[in-house]
């Protein structure tokens, strides 16, 4: 039996929606993923030509969380050494390494790209609205979880947001929070959310 996401070999497609709960969950993480790949590429570009260690090492910390959701485990395990390299200071590492798990990054999003859009070209794909409780569970557990700096909790929380449409007039605030969560600022999601819970 084909699956919409059989395309998708170098990614780990039923672990990960396993791990997600649904199908439709697990595709919405693609597309979230999709979205961002060009500016999070770039951004990586930029911080390694500029040679920002440190800017370098929050976002290859970042790819590799995303990775990961996505089921790109050898992606994910790449730029962890990455990371790792640059929390110890092993700039030759990273120089020696960077270009290999760029392509690999490549290789991933031209997959996605292909998979997306081929998958549902029926546009059964619409996803469901947070209602306000929803909202108001997420921020107050966000807003505990970042004062905690309890990082694997941030990522469960966003992860239990998948597949649901956040509406207009929160937009904006979860947003915020998730740029927050990519470069790990807990006192900017704290910030935040000080209106609002």
């Amino acid at each position: 039996m084909s699956h919409w996401y059989d395309g998708l070999t170098h990614l780990d497609a039923p672990a990960a929606i396993k791990k997600s709960g649904s199908e439709d969950f697990y595709k919405r993480a693609l597309k979230l993923f999709q979205e961002s790949s060009a500016e999070r590429r770039s951004e990586l570009t930029d911080l390694f030509e500029a040679e920002d260690w440190h800017g370098y090492t929050i976002k290859i910390h970042a790819l590799k969380s995303v990775a990961r959701i996505i089921g790109a485990m050898s992606l994910g395990d790449e730029a962890e050494a990455l990371e790792m390299a640059g929390k110890r200071g092993d700039t030759e590492y990273i120089k020696t390494n960077n270009d290999k798990v760029v392509a690999m990054y490549d290789e991933v999003c031209a997959q996605v790209n292909g998979v997306l859009a081929n998958a549902d070209k029926d546009g059964n794909c619409e996803l469901s609205p947070a209602d306000g409780t929803a909202m108001e569970d997420f921020f107050r557990a966000m807003k505990k979880a970042a004062e905690d700096m309890d990082l694997g909790r941030i990522g469960d929380l966003f992860d239990d947001m998948e597949g649901l449409a956040i509406p207009d007039n929160d937009k904006e605030l979860f947003d915020t929070i998730r740029s927050c969560f990519d470069i790990i600022d807990y006192d900017g999601i704290v910030s935040a959310l000080r209106d609002r819970v």
